[in-house]
């Protein structure tokens, strides 16, 4: 199943505040992702051009093992949808 929604790029993970999730909830955001922000970060910083694919499949280590990803999650579709994203970009 796939889902279309709003993220919320953070890069402060884990110290997300009560008030923070309330508002992004209520904005509609589905999720949190904390990489993303370093890549923002670097590419203002160095004035370059980066891509982001987020591939959101887990809940924060909130049950045992719900952080693998493995092939049954889309990993093997998310590399391919990557590699066409760069083969068209070249």
């Amino acid at each position: 199943m796939w889902l279309n929604g709003k993220s919320w790029t953070t890069d402060a993970p884990y110290r997300e505040t009560e008030t923070a999730i309330e508002a992004m909830t209520n904005e509609g955001v589905m999720c949190v992702e904390m990489e993303a922000a370093a890549l923002y970060a670097f590419a203002h910083a160095r004035n370059r051009d980066v891509a982001c694919f987020a591939h959101l499949t887990n809940t924060m280590a909130q049950e045992e093992g719900d952080f693998e990803k493995g092939q049954h999650f889309g990993s093997l579709i998310t590399l391919e949808l990557i590699e066409a994203v760069f083969q068209e970009k070249n």
